[in-house]
């Protein structure tokens, strides 16, 4: 059993500690992961500060558990899925606090996968962008509940807290060494091909691979779900954005093989294209757990 208490001075009327009780076994996880006291609040400020740092706490106590260089060789297996299932509930539980981005993590890992594989990186890459994919959005723990759901358009203020989220991502997981292959993804999946993104302005190649995939990946999918203020694209409708966007907001080459991708599942599920999801494989559980801990046991 671990467990993690943080103090947090809020000036809010709710407790003014929050805990996180992790249970692990050799293949088991039972977990609520950050899905704490105050989530069904309106959150202010102070405590999505303290979420976040209650998520960088812990995956400091778990970095050191699975990076250490006397660990025994026997809990590699236990501390491997432990990670995943950490770092599992965590996604979901960003996906959960808005009932329109559920399975968003997962559908951008998939489709990511997918496209590294098309786009001919090697196996190992395809891994590592599928465990970024499943993190991409992991800093949205620290942005708070009335900008993050809020229904109308964001003001410029409201606007910069959320272009936060790659950079309070990143922080959270650098405290994993195993997971550093994320970190650019994780960053850098809001760049944009014509230096006009966030954080850093990157531009073109200089923003790497992995980034460039999730930023596509990331877009479709938003696209083509429903949101709280607007209603799903159609697929079509989505990819003659990315089309007209190909070579300005994204990379041209990932946009043209979402292109070839598309065209290969429709005629593959013989079915009109209603949504990324009806396109992606069906992975079961286990295949995607094969997926993330081939990557973590790396």
């Amino acid at each position: 059993m671990v467990l993690v208490v943080l103090a947090c001075p809020l000036t809010v009327s709710v407790p003014d500690t929050i805990c996180l009780s992790i249970q692990s076994g050799p293949l088991t996880l039972a977990t609520t992961a950050v899905s704490i006291a105050v989530e069904a609040l309106s959150l202010t400020n102070e405590i999505a500060n303290c979420r976040a740092a209650l998520a960088e706490a812990e995956l400091t106590t778990i970095g050191r558990r699975i990076d250490s260089p006397h660990r025994s060789p026997g809990l590699d297996t236990a501390n491997r899925e432990f990670t995943l299932g950490l770092l599992r509930a965590m996604s979901s539980t960003i996906d959960a606090r808005d009932n329109y981005t559920q399975g968003h993590s997962e559908r951008v890992a998939q489709l990511s996968f997918e496209l590294a594989q098309r786009l001919g990186l090697s196996l190992a890459a395809c891994h590592e962008i599928y465990l970024a994919g499943m993190l991409h959005d992991i800093g949205k723990i620290g942005i708070p509940d009335s900008v993050l759901l809020k229904e109308g358009k964001l003001s410029n203020e409201e606007y910069r807290v959320i272009q936060q989220h790659p950079e309070i991502g990143y922080r959270i997981i650098e405290r994993l060494g195993s997971l550093q292959f994320a970190l650019p993804g994780i960053l850098h999946h809001h760049e944009r091909w014509d230096g006009k993104g966030y954080p850093h302005g990157l531009q073109g190649p200089t923003t790497p691979m992995m980034a460039r995939i999730l930023a596509v990946a990331d877009s479709f999918d938003a696209m083509t779900s429903s949101r709280i203020y607007r209603q799903a694209m159609s697929i079509e409708r989505a990819v003659s954005i990315m089309i007209d966007g190909a070579g300005s907001q994204w990379d041209a080459d990932v946009v043209n093989c979402l292109q070839h991708w598309l065209k290969d599942r429709t005629r593959a599920e013989q079915t009109p294209r209603k949504s990324l999801e009806s396109l992606l494989p069906r992975y079961s559980s286990a295949q995607s757990n094969h997926l993330a801990l081939m990557t973590v046991s790396q």
